[in-house]
């Protein structure tokens, strides 16, 4: 029995939030999200507390359990799960973040690796995608139609969920109602059919309440959910190792990032900047066939007092330039065909707040500002590779989560609000190297989970000062 515990808490734990209509497979994903209650709504119930109750199926018996389970879609997850096995109760945890997990078997611990790790990680991945909106949002996964199925005597339809360097993921959705009613991916005893049966509504989402799962062919597992509860949050403290050691010094972690791109002195002495960048910005963000504005941008920074950017737009075809020169509490805004005008004061005051974080963000490293809080926020999967979380509070500034690769210590991911207070991550990748200096090239925003826009930096410099013509009233 012991044997079979890990496993038997990894695969309680696959909790999708259902899907959209027609057979071709977006369309199809689509119904299911709007028959279990809109993408706003699912956007939102991304982090979850699910209890259940239910039997295993070993070697001929049938062992009672109960679950608890919190889960981040995509992300990390927590599972608790208590047998009443012949020869006593067993209580086994397993979590997984990060990319990596850990397990205790009544206060024991014991290693999660190899295929047992491959496993959980892949719970987490396979609970993103049944979550079913990356499908929609995310271009890196491929979906194709299977054709037509039956899942519990009910017509169904079949979509192929794959990504490059995952395991292939078959969604089955009822005809009938829309919502997924199954899903099938490999594992490492053999193919696993998990069935979603019984949906009610939970807070204006249907979820199912009955799930039976099935390794080649054989009832394995039965599971009635009698709990779920949204999360605005998840103690981080659920997915740290009994015994681990404490959460890495925050400051520490942003020393090594400064580090890592270049180092504090050289870039505070390289505090001027040029960046070169083409943006799309979506109108309606998360939508493959999202209409989109293309934004050309030169900006020119002399942190944290000046700034010129030159930002052209093409809209409907339409170009237009627009000029903006900040320096020293004033400036300067033109646009095609206008004459200069001075900056508003609210744009004064949006330069000032935008020069004032990236000099403290970028250049004068966070590590050693006294005024800012820094607070750790454990540890996280990000693009697929273990990160590492700061939590940034400083007065005047918009409080912001920050990772960093635990390997290459490069920040990742930014995790902030917008000005309409609406969740938003920025997603950075693929640095490069100029005048000693690591930057980003590509930079991805999603707000509310949603691809918002995405930026790629043409070319970037830095240098000691910037021509203080570039910062003269633009040209009528």
């Amino acid at each position: 029995m012991r044997i079979l515990l890990v496993t038997v808490g990894m695969v309680l734990w696959a909790h999708p939030l259902p899907a959209q209509n027609g057979t071709e497979p977006s369309a199809l994903v689509r119904r299911a999200i709007d028959a279990a209650g809109g993408a706003d709504k699912l956007a939102q119930d991304t982090k979850l507390f699910i209890r259940g109750e239910g039997t295993v199926f070993v070697r001929g018996q049938a062992v009672p359990f109960t679950a608890r389970n919190w889960r981040e879609a995509g992300v990390r997850y927590r599972s608790e799960v208590t047998l009443s096995a012949p020869n006593g109760e067993l209580v086994e945890i397993t979590a997984f973040a990060g990319g990596a997990g850990w397990a205790t078997v009544n206060g024991t611990r014991r290693q999660v690796e190899g295929k047992n790790l491959e496993a959980g990680l892949g719970n987490i991945y396979r609970d993103g995608v049944t979550s079913l909106l990356p499908l929609v949002t995310d271009p890196g996964f491929t979906l194709a139609a299977t054709g037509p199925g039956e899942v519990a005597g009910r017509p169904a339809d079949g979509v192929r969920v794959t990504r490059t360097g995952r395991p292939d993921v078959t969604l089955w959705f009822d005809r009938g109602t829309g919502l997924l009613a199954q899903y099938t991916t490999p594992s490492p005893v053999g193919i696993q059919d998990q069935l979603l049966l019984e949906y009610k509504d939970f807070g204006g989402v249907k979820r199912p309440t009955k799930r039976v799962r099935y390794v080649a062919g054989v009832k394995t597992t039965e599971e009635r959910i009698t709990e779920y509860k949204v999360l605005d949050a998840i103690d981080l403290g659920l997915f740290r190792e009994p015994g681990a050691a404490p959460a890495a010094d925050p400051r520490e972690v942003l020393r090594q990032h400064v580090a890592a791109t270049g180092g504090a002195e050289r870039q505070r002495k390289l505090r001027c900047r040029y960046t070169r960048e083409t943006a799309r910005v979506f109108s309606d963000p998360g939508s493959p066939t999202s209409p989109f504005a293309e934004v050309e941008t030169e900006l020119w920074i002399d942190f944290p007092t000046a700034a010129r950017q030159v930002r052209t737009e093409t809209v409907g075809g339409k170009r237009g330039p627009r000029t903006q020169v900040y320096a020293n509490g004033k400036g300067w805004l033109q646009e095609a065909g206008r004459s200069a005008r001075p900056l508003t004061a609210d744009e004064i005051l949006g330069w000032q707040e935008t020069l004032a974080v990236g000099w403290g963000f970028e250049v004068a490293p966070l590590a050693d500002d006294p005024t800012a809080k820094l607070t750790s926020a454990g540890r996280a999967e990000v693009a697929g590779r273990p990160a590492v979380g700061v939590r940034v509070a400083r007065v005047g500034w918009p409080d912001m989560t920050l990772w960093f690769d635990a390997q290459t210590h490069l920040l990742v991911r930014k995790d902030d609000r917008d000005p309409g207070a609406v969740a938003r991550e920025t997603l950075y990748a693929e640095y490069t190297e100029r005048d000693g200096v690591r930057r980003p090239t590509r930079i991805e925003i999603r707000l509310a989970g949603k691809k918002a826009g995405e930026a790629v930096v043409a070319d970037h410099h830095h240098y000691e000062r910037l021509d203080p013509a570039l910062l003269a009233r633009p040209n009528e």
